[in-house]
């Protein structure tokens, strides 16, 4: 029987998609709720940056730009000022 996180993985991976549908939805079951709460901050930045963008104040970025801003921080491995 399998015992480290990756023996169980590797095992998994093994197994016919439809099993490891299985083994997914028997672990999202033994999880309860299966919601995640985020940490208080982290959604209130959320919130905030969304009434910003409702709002207009903070109309956001074209998805072209942000691709391509996000494709020079994985190029240079770190942040991009615009």
């Amino acid at each position: 029987m399998p015992h480290s996180i990756e023996e169980i993985v590797s095992a998994v991976l093994e197994m016919s998609e439809m099993d490891r549908h299985e083994v997914l939805e028997r672990i999202e079951a033994s999880m309860g709720s299966g919601k995640i709460s985020p940490d208080p901050a982290w959604s209130a930045e959320l919130d905030r940056r969304y009434e910003e963008y409702v709002s207009g104040k903070d109309p956001g970025i074209p998805l072209a730009e942000f691709r391509r801003m996000m494709q020079k921080q994985l190029e240079n491995g770190g942040p991009v000022d615009g």
